[in-house]
């Protein structure tokens, strides 16, 4: 198995899917969610695509003839609770193709990678869902829009991009 695929499949089978533990890492989770939309317009503007949304498969615009091996694929997909997952299985398969992508050496702009926010996010407490007016983005008992106003997009993290910096704001401003 390709080294970046299978590293990120280990990553996601190791998660624990049923894990409630939000409260403990909302505001780290809630900054995640936001790198990723960040990053999403970054590549959508990048790769030219407008009105799209923030969870586009970029996988499938950058060369939708790589593929994860679709065995790789389903073991994690079946890992993750379907029902109520259905975004966050599509992001994991989005994510693979994205690193199968990396492995076959397909040429790729010099953007920070659109997935490790989530793969984080996922780390620290599950996936995420879309309420049923489709408007917000619901992380446990927090919830953020999907779309953000156009403007300018900035180059920098809105994130940091390990556990040790995650836990320090998940910390920050706590009332205890």
């Amino acid at each position: 198995m390709p080294e970046r695929v299978a590293e990120l499949a280990a990553r996601l089978l190791a998660i624990d899917w049923t894990y409630e533990g939000d409260e403990l890492h909302s505001r780290s989770r809630i900054a995640l969610m936001r790198e990723h939309l960040h990053r999403g317009e970054r590549w959508a503007r990048h790769l030219g695509v407008r009105g799209s949304g923030p969870f586009l498969t970029l996988p499938d615009l950058i060369d939708p003839d790589v593929r994860a091996d679709p065995d790789v694929v389903r073991r994690v997909l079946d890992a993750v609770p379907h029902i109520v997952m259905a975004p966050t299985s599509r992001a994991c398969a989005a994510a693979l193709h994205f690193a199968a992508l990396q492995d076959a050496g397909v040429p790729l702009p010099a953007l920070p990678g659109p997935y490790e926010p989530l793969v984080l996010l996922f780390e620290r407490g599950g996936g995420f869902g879309i309420d049923c007016s489709g408007v917000f983005i619901e992380l446990g008992a927090a919830a953020i829009p999907r779309r953000r106003p156009e403007g300018k997009i900035r180059n920098a993290s809105l994130a940091p991009m390990d556990h040790a910096a995650l836990d320090d704001l998940d910390m920050r401003d706590d009332p205890r």
